[in-house]
């Protein structure tokens, strides 16, 4: 840090003590930092439109991406229409430090296909389900999604 403030002026935030805005911001300046190494830039959305946190702009190949931000692998149809479902969204989110940037739909057929969390009471009755340690074989589908 530069010296134009002193280290009591300025310090380092915790993640852990940070509010739930908190760390959606920080998380968006991390997956931020990383879309513009592709020429993506992100535009912030304050209220969740259509589903998404932010979309991430390609300017050269004209395409956008509604993206949702989450701090753990989650998959989401609580709502009637579908939260997340059928509506091309890219959710974000981090796992032991690496970052993924995946489709909603094909994240729910990697869970469906690699996972018994359909089978859960949080999916069966609530239609949500999120985690922080997906088993092994989730962990490999979700290589080529790496960010």
């Amino acid at each position: 840090m530069n010296k134009l403030l002193t280290d009591n002026e300025i310090q380092e935030v915790k993640y852990t003590s940070l509010t739930h805005r908190g760390k959606e911001t920080y998380n968006f300046y991390i997956v931020a930092e990383k879309l513009s190494k592709y020429g993506f830039d992100c535009m912030r959305i304050m209220n969740d439109y259509k589903g998404a946190d932010f979309f991430a702009i390609h300017a050269e190949k004209q395409k956008s991406f509604p993206v949702q931000l989450k701090a753990r692998l989650t998959i989401d149809e609580k709502y009637v229409p579908k939260k997340y479902r059928n509506k091309e969204i890219i959710m974000a989110f981090p796992l032991k430090g690496t970052w993924y940037f995946i489709p909603h739909d094909v994240l729910y057929e990697i869970i469906r296909d690699n996972a018994n969390y359909l089978e859960t009471s949080s999916w069966t009755e609530e239609h949500l389900y999120h985690t922080d340690r997906p088993n092994v074989e989730v962990i490999q589908a979700l290589e080529p999604y790496i960010l």
